[in-house]
């Protein structure tokens, strides 16, 4: 009970020690070995914790049906690297006992390392229902929520999330807490109210030097996002520039230079992210869009030598090969690939879901097909991100939109 109380709180150092000692006196302790291998897998000492997942497997049939779920979850979550698997043991287990904290945490990661956003966002919201009280539980619904697009259920979660703020919740989850603050400025943002967002970020520059330590990192991130949603170029990049380098750095060195139009600073901040290794779908997609399709696709076929397969039925794979195809000047090629990528990510992924759109809608104009390119685009614009990137997408589309001749555009 103490471990798990320790490793709610993030505190693995402690959750070993205790673990530890607890299979000292009880070596056939199947959930103290799963446990204990979750802990040594946090610290990064994977190879330590390896027998511990396989001991607890071979312990699993000796358990009740919730611990016996809960070990085959983390096996294959964290040790076969077997995503569906473990996705199916710990649906599985919320089936039988719907109230277990740690496998929900477990699930809605995974959802969210599988790009299925809204699924990840709903169990978020359940768990936090059924822990009104827990503040963690709440502030992740609200993040969730969120970036799924459902602002009404992440202001829902903030508020209660806000309530629950006390010196021990900023000394324990100091990076949430930051975010549950901050929160406010992004539902302004959303909503319009620009002048009130900037002057809750100045109020928000004024408490910095007054945050603990830990907390500023997340409060420099945002304050640097934040400005850069409401297009305070210099503001964003001096507070980027305060961020450590790699990361999000890059990442948002790379937002300001395409908001400026500076080319070889995208592909300067884009070459630093690929040099640390820091590879994803975005990565690729960011590479087509450079005009760089030789480097585009080397990274997609890097993405395939990992853990997981590339599979060409995969969202993200579609949305890359479609980039790749379009930055090659093969259009008509581009269209089939974002168009699937499109519709899977219509459903699983809001935060990529915009670049789809926009590639697609520059291979339907670019195949004389303007009419649906301003379909997609007004769907676009329509629509609402919480993430950076997609936000300048939007703005792209929408600018790119309404520069079409009149009697063209669609009814405002």
């Amino acid at each position: 009970t103490a471990a798990s109380e320790r490793l709610h709180t993030g505190d693995d150092l402690a959750t070993v020690a205790l673990l530890e000692e607890a299979l000292t006196f009880d070596s056939d302790f199947a959930s103290g070995h799963a446990l204990l291998a979750n802990a040594l897998s946090n610290l990064q000492r994977d190879t330590d914790a390896g027998p511990h997942y396989v001991r607890a497997l071979a312990l699993a049939g000796t358990v009740t049906e919730r611990e016996r779920y809960f070990i085959l979850g983390s096996y294959y979550e964290r040790y076969a690297h077997d995503q569906e698997r473990a996705r199916r043991a710990y649906e599985a287990l919320l089936q039988v006992y719907p109230d277990d904290y740690w496998t929900y945490n477990n699930l809605i990661q995974i959802y969210i390392s599988q790009g299925l956003g809204q699924q990840a966002a709903e169990f978020a919201a359940r768990r936090a229902d059924l822990r009104p009280h827990d503040f963690q539980s709440n502030s992740w619904a609200m993040s969730l929520c969120s970036d799924s697009g459902d602002r009404a259920r992440a202001e829902h979660f903030a508020t209660r999330a806000a309530a629950l703020i006390t010196p021990e919740t900023r000394r324990d989850f100091p990076d949430e807490t930051i975010r549950v603050e901050f929160f406010p400025i992004e539902q302004m943002i959303f909503s319009g109210k620009n002048d009130a967002a900037l002057a809750a970020l100045h109020d928000q520059e004024s408490r910095f030097a007054s945050l603990d330590p830990r907390a500023r990192p997340s409060a420099t991130a945002l304050l640097a996002r934040y400005y850069m949603f409401l297009g305070r170029l210099h503001e964003a990049e001096g507070w980027t520039s305060r961020m450590p380098r790699g990361g999000f750095a890059d990442f948002f060195q790379w937002l300001i230079a395409e908001a400026r139009n500076d080319r070889k600073a995208m592909k300067q901040a884009l070459l630093r992210q690929l040099a640390a290794d820091d590879v994803g779908w975005n990565s690729v997609v960011r590479l087509a869009m450079l005009g760089m399709p030789h480097e585009a696709k080397t990274e997609l076929l890097r993405l395939g030598s990992g853990v997981a397969a590339v599979k060409t039925t995969d969202a993200g794979y579609q949305l890359a090969a479609g980039g790749i195809e379009l930055a090659e000047h093969h259009p008509a090629k581009a269209i089939p690939w974002l168009e699937k990528a499109e519709e899977g990510l219509r459903h699983h992924d809001v935060n990529s879901r915009p670049i789809a759109g926009l590639f697609l809608a520059r291979a339907y104009e670019a195949t004389g097909r303007p009419e649906q390119a301003i379909q997609v685009l007004a769907a676009e614009e329509a629509d609402h991100y919480s993430d950076g990137t997609n936000m300048l997408v939007v703005a792209e589309a929408r600018l790119h939109l309404w520069q079409r001749p009149r009697e063209q555009k669609p009814s405002p």
